[in-house]
């Protein structure tokens, strides 16, 4: 029987260390050139890929501190409970109360979003409109989609005769 040469213990002491590591660090850690191995030792810690930086960093659920929005950035890195970036963006998207406009979610998840949701839209896993000169992305899912719309047009309509100076936006209860 062959010796365990690679164990996940190796890179969670790495990961409790630096707190978040790229493939190269943890290949280094195993001493090992093959990615598949790190990916099936990574796979048994249950790891959280970033959706910035390509998601090209890892980290373990246990040392990110996501906040109320599932979110948890370390060193600039960003991490989200829902996964990548495409994921994340529709998750927002999908469970947000008057949908999302680019710039609105950018503020929020601090990186550009504009390649994901023109994406989204194209396979129409997204539904968007234009509103007062800005496009808004909403629910695919077509009563998600009118609630959202109707609660968007009614936020403008306020913004635009000065009812609400400093409007907030809701933190859906999925994401509670």
């Amino acid at each position: 029987m062959r010796a365990v040469k690679y164990t996940a213990s190796t890179l969670k002491e790495l990961l409790q260390s630096t707190k978040v590591a790229t493939l190269i660090d943890l290949k280094s850690a195993l001493d090992t050139n093959v990615n598949m191995t790190v990916f099936r030792k990574l796979k048994e810690l249950s790891y959280v890929t970033s959706y910035s930086h390509s998601g090209k960093f890892y980290t373990l659920p246990e040392i990110a501190v996501f906040d109320v929005n599932g979110i948890w950035s370390h060193n600039s890195v960003m991490f989200s409970i829902r996964g990548n970036l495409k994921n994340t963006v529709q998750d927002f998207i999908e469970n947000s109360i008057d949908g999302y406009s680019a710039f609105e979610l950018k503020t929020i998840l601090n990186i550009e979003v504009k390649e994901p949701l023109l994406n989204l839209v194209r396979k129409k896993q997204l539904y968007r409109k234009k509103i007062q000169g800005r496009y808004v992305y909403f629910s695919k899912i077509s009563q998600t989609k009118k609630v959202q719309i109707l609660c968007r047009n009614n936020k403008e309509q306020e913004l635009k005769t000065g009812s609400d100076q400093t409007p907030e936006k809701p933190v859906s209860d999925k994401i509670k």
